[in-house]
């Protein structure tokens, strides 16, 4: 199981996996049409720049410390459980091109995430329209009330220790309170804070609606 772990990692941190004509895929992906690839339920479109997962609302109002986990993960602390392979959401952004840098040594760490940074939006049917805000909108900021601020997300990426891929085990996928576990973490200075957000329902739609989760990479301007 590690060996496997390892060696899937591995073969798409290559170039060739950053290639759009080209990118060199795990054997348990398939082509489902031009530029589009499913990894599990993980769907990566390379000319939209896009990977897309599906889920349902989990929590609708209490105390939070995640965006996102994988079924039979925290979700008595989750907005969202979204049914993926934590490794496959990984390859998915690592197939876009994007590079997980970790940085998180612990829950709550003060040190910042690192790695490429993420927009994700969230998006669901209500009477026959379809919805779409952005992930920070389902977070009420408990103490500066308000919700929480844009541009909060980074692909730090989980890691392979002597078990195996650590978020296939804890099953954590998008953390608002920074968690070396996750995939994706809040970079924003809450993340070290696990009582700073609530799930927002002024937003967050009714229990068990059916989501869709996007993640796309976020342009950072020059310095």
């Amino acid at each position: 199981m590690i060996a496997a772990a390892v060696a899937v990692l591995a073969v798409t941190l290559i170039p060739s996996a950053r290639s759009q004509d080209a990118p060199n895929l795990p054997d348990e992906a398939e082509k489902i049409g031009d530029d589009r690839y499913r990894l599990g339920k993980v769907v990566v479109d390379l000319k939209a720049r896009t990977v897309t997962c599906p889920g349902s609302v989990n929590m609708d109002r209490q105390l939070v410390e995640y965006l996102a986990v994988a079924p039979g993960g925290k979700l008595h602390e989750s907005v969202l459980s979204v049914d993926v392979r934590p490794l496959h959401l990984q390859l998915g952004l690592i197939l876009l091109g994007l590079e997980p840098k970790g940085g998180l040594r612990y829950q709550g760490d003060t040190r910042l995430p690192q790695g490429s940074p993420l927009n994700v939006f969230v998006s669901w049917q209500r009477a026959g329209r379809s919805v779409k805000v952005a992930a920070e909108d389902l977070f009420w900021d408990t103490q500066g009330r308000k919700t929480m601020t844009r541009g909060a997300w980074v692909f730090s990426g989980s890691s392979v220790d002597k078990e195996g891929f650590v978020a296939d085990r804890e099953l954590s996928l998008v953390a608002s309170y920074r968690d070396p576990a996750a995939i994706v973490n809040n970079a924003l200075p809450s993340g070290s804070d696990d009582a700073y957000y609530k799930a927002n329902p002024r937003v967050v739609p009714a229990m068990r609606t059916a989501v869709t989760v996007t993640f796309t990479p976020r342009a950072v301007p020059p310095k």
